[in-house]
């Protein structure tokens, strides 16, 4: 992981402790996904890294990787910006080792694997029922907004 990717992946895992201490991440072929509670299950979160993110991503054999997520930023903290990383999962020691590398100067933490969370968040099933209103003086203005770059418009009504 490069500079620019460990910089925006390190704000990732400071808004994933934020939520929850700790939290099992989901690890596939098309990323890393998280769906978790925080611990007084007022708030969740429900996140996705896509794979593309990572200069090389390799999902792990086991698929579900739980962390304690304060201690694994306290790791990111002390990893300098200019420093390549390098995360992986090391199944037989129960392992997350993240090494880095800046120059000649090589370094390796390992973070311990948590036992999967036993609860399964599911995901709510929430349904929202809403009108709108808008002035024709809005729509009027949008329209001709719209014909200085386009002969045809489309209004849409996301729900």
């Amino acid at each position: 992981m490069g500079p620019k990717e460990f910089t925006v992946f390190k704000a990732y895992v400071g808004l994933l402790k934020a939520m929850s201490d700790e939290l099992t991440l989901r690890c596939d072929d098309s990323g890393i996904s998280v769906l978790g509670m925080d611990s007084s299950h007022v708030a969740m979160i429900d996140s996705k890294v896509k794979s593309t993110f990572f200069e090389v991503y390799e999902a792990p054999e086991e698929g579900m990787i739980t962390l304690n997520m304060l201690e694994l930023s306290k790791f990111l903290d002390r990893i300098d910006k200019d420093e390549n990383v390098k995360i992986t999962h090391d199944a037989q020691q129960a392992k997350l080792v993240i090494a880095t590398r800046k120059g000649g100067r090589n370094r390796r933490f390992k973070l311990p694997v948590l036992e999967p969370l036993d609860e399964e968040v599911p995901k709510p099933k929430i349904f929202f029922k809403s009108e709108g209103r808008i002035l024709t003086q809005s729509v009027d203005s949008a329209i001709k907004d719209a014909d200085l770059v386009s002969e045809s418009i489309k209004i849409a009504f996301p729900s």
